[in-house]
């Protein structure tokens, strides 16, 4: 509804604030749109020629995407940069017009059913227009659309219009476009109307600035607003007897909404009184009462709350929101449109040709740009028309406004008081030369002309002779590294380094200059490796101050921006939590409000951009909070690159998998159901595998709850799978998502005192039979190097339905603790602690862990081996390109938080001095890059990119209502019809078999039963 009667208001009361004019002069401008006002106007508007909406071969309407593709190329095409905004959740307020609104789509509904065969069609087209409703999977659509597009989008917290304004006011769009007037009353200074209309209504643009309107009407923004309450708002039903023009005299004459109400109650009690003395008067009289007019205002009027809604709205703040224009995704936008939706290939790659024109080419400045003066906080002011308005600093445009086109014209009949300096008809200078004068306007000139030679050719030709020699080799390695051929600022800190003979020129190395030499080698931490020199590979030592690591501003890592729900956390990671400061990265976890949590924290990954495959990774930290207060959870670890950490959709059926083998493990619930076994093989798989005390709070005795491998050995040729084939066994090689934690920091009671420790694991799948490695296995599975029952020890946690966890606890450095040491010096000794992890992948593999700089413990591949009653093949330590995690969040998932003594001290740091790995230099299958030959990554995490960069997908897939990114489950050679199976599924599991729910045990009776879990777990090998 926006503002009932603004607009003609305006224009009758503040006519100078509106402007119609051509789309096409706002060419180089960015405009924040109200998507979601946009995708309810196509789904009416874009009709076929008999009136019905536009829709696929499939009978799928496709109105929405018609309208938001070939409208945005309009915007485009005269140079405008779209960012589309959608609509969060709606607030209390709102409700009761939301009702109103699905009544009248009702009444529509039931009066086209009653007229269907009586109504002409006219009739029946307004009435099926008035029944459209967007709903969640076209917002969906549209959001898929703009995402190959190219074009940014948001969803806002809550009115997409008050996100637009907020974007406008921060200055990263010169203006909110929107059809609905409350855009104005959240405060944007310019509102564009009529910008995604049709081209064929030939409607100008109306531009509606804020300001203007505010100095015609003569009121501030708090008036501005309690006159827009008081005309009728979506929040507020209208005074019945207030028109604009009655609102605008009873908010000059009262100065508030408070005073309009109570001056309003006083007159109606008047009225009432002299009413009730009328009535006494004419008791007599004949007929019925008369209905008493004027001013009715409702009973429940909660403007207050409607007014917080519009000066405080709850918005993203404008300062974060990151906009960036990308080329389109060509044949991925092809597929969607033309494949899917029947769309006109042509056309539609003629619109991306548009798209990626508009992206790769730097347009001209504006023109008013050049008369405007920038003030220090970013905001431009034009003294001759005192407007202001906004200035990008991340623009290739000079984004400034000027209301005049020519402003060299405006003062040409103004008399100056240096006006005689310019006219030679006065005063004229005869005899006056100077020749000093001379020679000191030439001398200028030649030294400007030297400045500027020196600037444009002399300093770059200087640079490039003074240049790194190997600036090259540095770009090459790291484009070799990051598989999306990433760029990097010229001069950054990396330094590329062979360091052995050993190392061939494909084996790149990426070494902070400002590691020391003597950190260019570590000995082995692996008892069998004889205290063997691995070679400094990778290195970062965070000595840059005020470094970030938002998307795209780092070669080697980004800080993720989502909430990480699968342990359940209370904090949102933030990338403004990451930063760098006094020669350490910090993480932060403080108690600030981010996305409706009450806590904001941080995760680094350096996914898809550095990984490695064999070696060390050594790490200098200071944990944050206390050595004694338990609830923190930092972490540092590994993950295997097909599974992006946060990404849930990536995860399903790649986390926590390491397995090359062809059987039962790879199936859903490490399960095989069919007409020979309808109770399940192995026998007792789902009514004993499990029965564990971890698994009580699941309330079953079942091994596993997981979806299956994806993309496993069982994998049928041709499915969709990140290879390689395995021509000599006919197979796909198996592929996960495999995780090594270097540690998890906690803090448990060791003889009534508490302590900080660590828990470093090896997470996997399939599973052992009750998670249990040793009830089948009588070599030496692990060791620890200083066993204490204790201090360092076997975890009691082995795992549980959705995960296998080989954990050891140790102690962890009592000092470099963040309240312990109390300050960040890197140099001062005990206020950081070296943590690392090695690791060999396959089945002969191992895993090797220290704390606080001391060899910990270790785990063997017989630790892996074939399991006779889960009936699971060899595991194998990881072989997948691993990539580096840093987190510092909050959960109860890990374990107790005590709440009392840790609320008084936030925020809590983790800082991390320095990152390195090592590798062997005759390992032959060590290597630094995320997209190995003979185990790539890049080709399938470019077909499915969406899943991999936007964590709302949950599952992989599912419905978008259920958060699924919707791609088929790949067909598994085990299940019934094994490769020959028609059905496709996006579900995990065999699509030709009913899954029943697995038996619910109470938690109590879980491990109380004959076989369940006993005092043998982890024997003592």
């Amino acid at each position: 509804m926006g503002i009932k009667g603004l607009t003609s208001l305006l224009s009758d009361e503040a006519p100078s604030c509106i402007k119609h004019m051509d789309i096409k002069t706002l060419f180089g401008r960015k405009v924040a749109i109200d998507a979601s006002m946009s995708l309810y106007q196509f789904l009416i508007a874009v009709r076929q020629s008999d009136g019905q909406q536009m829709m696929s071969e499939s009978g799928e309407i496709t109105s929405h995407l018609l309208g938001f593709f070939y409208r945005t190329l309009r915007m485009v095409d005269y140079g405008i940069k779209p960012v589309y905004v959608f609509d969060g959740k709606p607030p209390d307020l709102k409700k009761e017009v939301l009702l109103k609104r699905f009544g009248r789509r009702e009444e529509a509904r039931e009066q086209e059913e009653e007229q269907k065969d009586i109504a002409d069609a006219e009739k029946l087209d307004q009435l099926a227009r008035r029944q459209v409703r967007p709903t969640r999977e076209h917002n969906t659509e549209v959001q898929r659309l703009l995402t190959l597009m190219g074009i940014p989008w948001i969803v806002a917290p809550c009115e997409a219009e008050a996100q637009c304004a907020e974007l406008a006011r921060a200055g990263k769009v010169y203006a909110a476009g929107s059809e609905d007037m409350d855009t104005l009353t959240f405060g944007t200074p310019i509102l564009l109307k009529n910008l995604t209309a049709s081209e064929q209504k030939k409607l100008p643009v109306t531009e509606i600035v804020l300001s203007k309107a505010l100095e015609e009407l003569q009121m501030p923004m708090s008036q501005f607003v309690d006159l827009c309450m008081l005309l009728g708002c979506d929040y507020l039903d209208p005074i019945k007897g207030v028109g604009p023009k009655k609102a605008l005299k009873l908010i000059r004459e009262h100065k508030s909404l408070d005073n309009v109400l109570e001056a309003l109650q006083g007159d109606l009690k008047k009225t009432q009184e002299g009413h009730d003395s009328d009535t006494q008067a004419d008791d007599t009289s004949a007929g019925a009462p008369k209905k008493r007019g004027g001013i009715q205002v409702p009973d429940f009027w909660p403007f207050q709350e409607a007014r917080d809604l519009f000066l405080t709205p709850q918005v993203q703040d404008g300062a974060t929101v990151q906009l960036k224009w990308e080329p389109p995704k060509t044949e991925d936008l092809v597929q969607f449109l033309c494949a899917d939706k029947g769309f006109s290939e042509d056309r539609v790659r003629r619109g991306c040709e548009k798209l990626a024109k508009a992206v790769g080419q730097k347009q001209q400045g504006r023109l008013d740009g050049f008369f405007t003066l920038r003030s220090p906080d970013g905001i431009s002011n034009n003294s001759l028309y005192e407007r202001n308005v906004y200035r990008d600093d991340s623009s290739d445009n000079l984004e400034y406004l000027q209301e005049d086109p020519y402003p060299w014209m405006t003062m040409i009949d103004v008399k100056e008081a240096d006006d005689y300096l310019h006219d030679p008809a006065v005063n004229p200078l005869h005899k006056s030369y100077e020749p000093w004068r001379a020679l000191f306007n030439v001398g200028t000139i030649v030294i400007l002309t030297l400045a500027i030679l020196m600037l444009f050719a002399g300093y770059p030709i200087l640079h490039q002779v003074t240049l790194d020699k190997e600036a090259n080799d540095r770009e090459t390695a790291a484009h070799q590294i990051m598989s999306f051929n990433s760029s990097y600022p010229s001069g950054f800190p990396i330094a590329r380094a062979n360091l052995s003979n050993q190392f061939n020129d494909e084996r790149q190395m990426f070494i902070d200059p400002a590691t020391p030499k003597s950190a260019y080698e570590l000995e082995s931490t692996f008892s069998k490796n004889n205290g063997k020199k691995f070679k400094l590979v990778f290195s970062d030592e965070f000595n840059t101050n005020g470094r970030s690591f938002y998307p795209g501003e780092d070669p080697f890592w980004e800080a993720v921006d989502l909430h990480y729900w699968a342990t359940n956390n209370f904090e949102w990671y933030d990338p403004a939590a990451v930063y760098t400061r006094d020669g350490s990265l910090r993480i932060r976890l403080d108690q600030h409000p981010e996305h409706n949590l009450n806590f904001r924290g941080g995760m680094i990954q350096s996914w898809n951009k550095f990984c490695f495959r064999n070696g060390i990774l050594a790490v200098s930290v200071q944990l944050p909070g206390f050595a004694d207060v338990a609830g923190l959870w930092p972490a540092i670890w590994m993950m295997g690159n097909l599974g992006r950490a946060g990404y849930g959709a990536t995860l399903q059926g790649t986390w926590p998998y390491s397995y090359d083998v062809c059987d039962v493990g790879t199936l859903m619930n490490q399960t095989l159901y069919n007409d020979e076994h309808p109770k399940g093989y192995p026998k007792d798989v789902s009514t004993l595998g499990g029965a564990t005390v971890f698994n009580a709070q699941h309330e079953t005795r079942s091994l596993s709850f997981l979806p299956g491998q994806k993309l496993s050995r069982c994998t049928c040729k041709g499915e969709d799978h990140p290879g390689p084939w395995d021509a000599k066994a006919q197979e796909f090689v198996g592929r996960a998502a495999p995780e090594i934690d270097v540690f998890e920091a906690q803090v448990a009671g060791i003889n009534n005192v508490n302590k900080i420790q660590v828990s470093q694991s090896f997470q996997l799948a399939p599973y052992n039979w009750q998670y249990n490695i040793t009830h089948a296995n009588k070599s030496k599975a692990y060791n620890f190097y200083e066993w204490d029952e204790n201090t360092s020890h076997i975890n009691s946690y082995n795992g549980e339905i959705t995960q296998q966890s080989l954990s050891g606890i140790n102690m962890a450095s009592q000092q470099a603790v963040q309240y312990v040491a109390n300050d960040t010096d890197t140099e001062t000794e005990g206020n950081f602690a070296i943590y690392s992890a090695e690791y060999k992948g396959g089945p002969d593999g191992y895993v090797a862990w220290t704390s606080d700089g001391k060899p910990a413990w270790e785990i063997y591949g017989t630790a892996l081996g074939p399991d006779p009653l889960s009936k699971v093949g060899q595991r194998q330590f990881p072989k997948e390109p691993m990539y580096i995690i840093l987190n510092l969040g909050i959960s109860r998932n890990f374990g107790y938080v005590d709440w009392d003594k840790l609320s008084d001290h936030f925020p809590f740091e983790m800082a991390i001095d320095w990152v390195r790995v090592y590798q062997d230099p005759d390992d032959p299958e060590a290597d630094t890059t995320c997209n190995p030959k003979n185990m790539p990554t890049e080709d399938y995490i470019n077909r499915h990119i969406e899943a991999y960069t936007n964590a709302n997908y949950t599952v992989w897939g599912g419905t978008p209502e259920e958060g699924g990114y919707g791609a088929d489950w790949p067909l598994n050679n085990q299940y019934i019809k094994g490769c020959d199976a028609s059905t496709r599924s996006k579900d995990p599991g065999d699509p030709s078999w009913t899954y029943k729910e697995a038996p619910r045990v109470p938690s109590s009776l879980v491990t109380n039963t004959p076989g369940a879990e006993g005092d043998w777990i982890w024997g003592n090998l």
